[in-house]
């Protein structure tokens, strides 16, 4: 894992170093979500909208939009039951 993100990050050891930890966290994010009251769905949501607002001005309208209406369209339901709405 290291190894991989190191090489993807053009040589930055911080980067690198930070994947190999937040990576193996995942299960742990995923069970204690449920406890919690964050899902993981939403937090992708949240995430990509941060995504989108840090590239969209270098992005057309319609492709930013097309993104947005994406990001938007996931529907939390009750009992952690999730689907899209299309």
């Amino acid at each position: 894992m290291y190894r991989a993100v190191h090489y993807l990050s053009d040589g930055d050891v911080t980067i690198a170093l930070l994947g190999s930890l937040i990576v193996p966290s995942a299960p742990a994010f995923v069970r204690y979500g449920g406890f919690y009251g964050v899902e993981s769905i939403q937090t992708l949501a949240v995430a990509w909208f941060i995504f989108i607002m840090a590239h969209a001005s270098a992005w057309t309208a319609a492709y930013a939009s097309s993104h947005l209406l994406t990001a938007s369209a996931f529907d939390y339901q009750k009992y952690s039951q999730f689907k899209v709405i299309f």
